[in-house]
């Protein structure tokens, strides 16, 4: 949570990332909160025309977010070949000196493109030219309970138009 446990006393409905429907349900049901839905994070496909990065080998990932190693499991799983990762702090904002310990990690591990969050790509762009191709890979959240997330804001804001 990112949020203490007693701020759920406010809420009406709890999305729990990275669980199915029967662990969301739990969570639900602890924090006394009866509206609920589970999500999975996911690699988004790419689209038509767009380089098919997870055939290219090998690759080096890199992940300023939550939890890097998830995503480090995520590109195994599409048919990236990682030639090695290095996760950097949720948020992480990237300097000079992590782009040189990048470009040094990456061509100690034989990779010359490296892959990274679609989040993190952003934090790369005010330090200009980079000594390696950097890629972002986006990422999307699947979630089951979409209908009930939908009609549990739909009552959340015809509640607020009333009261206001």
């Amino acid at each position: 949570l990112r949020e203490a446990r007693d701020a759920a006393a406010r809420a009406d409905f709890v999305v729990v990332v990275d669980a199915d429907t029967d662990t969301a349900r739990t969570e639900a049901w602890e924090l006394g909160i009866s509206g609920f839905a589970s999500a999975r994070r996911r690699l988004a496909g790419g689209g038509r025309g767009d380089t098919p990065v997870s055939h290219l080998s090998p690759v080096f990932a890199v992940a300023g977010i939550g939890e890097p190693d998830q995503f480090f499991g995520l590109l195994r799983d599409a048919g990236y070949q990682l030639a090695g990762t290095l996760p950097f702090a949720d948020h992480h904002r990237y300097n000079a000196g992590d782009v040189a310990r990048i470009a040094a990690a990456g061509r100690s591990a034989g990779a010359h493109i490296v892959v990274t969050t679609a989040k993190d790509a952003v934090r790369f762009e005010p330090l200009g030219s980079l000594p390696f191709t950097l890629v972002a890979v986006p990422m999307r959240l699947e979630v089951d309970g979409w209908g009930a997330l939908t009609a549990s804001l739909d009552q959340a804001v015809r509640r607020a138009r009333e009261a206001a």
